[in-house]
């Protein structure tokens, strides 16, 4: 059977009624004309404490464990990664040594080269090789100017025919 108490207590708070204006300020009420009033609902909640009717409880609490196969899951992945992150970093350090000797032997590579470069422009001066020419091999310059040579162009094929001949003369024995 249904508390009654509770259905009518809504319906008096509810229902449309002439109040005074001291009433007005005190529970909430709009005023829609000067002398009547509607009176709004407050929503109150209100349990009902019935001892044939009570709320539902809630259930315990029960803590969830934690399996030992995820536990050693966790711990097995976790070890993978930390064992890939220290071999990565083996191996960019074993790199890096290896780009810091190669730039050092590049380095020294460029040096010995400029050095090398700077002996041949020495060792290539007009003067040394001057010096060397009239020193060691008795070389000068001449004093008079170079005769220049004609060739006639008749004596020249006059020239081949005779090696022709021989040619010939040679290729019959």
């Amino acid at each position: 059977m249904p508390d009654t108490s509770i259905i009518e207590e809504y319906k008096r708070r509810s229902s449309f009624s002439p109040n005074t204006e001291q009433e007005n300020e005190n529970n909430g009420s709009v005023s829609v004309d000067s002398s009547l009033t509607y009176k709004l609902p407050t929503l109150e909640r209100s349990y009902i404490t019935h001892p044939s009717q009570s709320l539902p409880k809630n259930r315990k609490a029960t803590k969830r464990k934690v399996s030992t196969f995820s536990l050693v899951l966790i711990l097995v992945g976790t070890a993978v990664v930390v064992v890939f992150y220290i071999s990565n970093v083996l191996s960019v350090n074993h790199l890096m040594r290896q780009i810091n000797a190669c730039q050092v032997k590049h380095q020294q590579m460029v040096d010995e080269q400029e050095l090398l470069r700077a002996q041949v422009n020495k060792l290539s001066s007009f003067e040394r090789i001057q010096k060397i020419g009239e020193y060691q091999l008795g070389l000068t310059f001449p004093k008079e100017s170079p005769i220049p040579l004609q060739i006639d162009r008749d004596r020249i094929s006059e020239a081949e025919q005779l090696l022709r001949q021989l040619g010939q003369e040679q290729n019959d024995e």
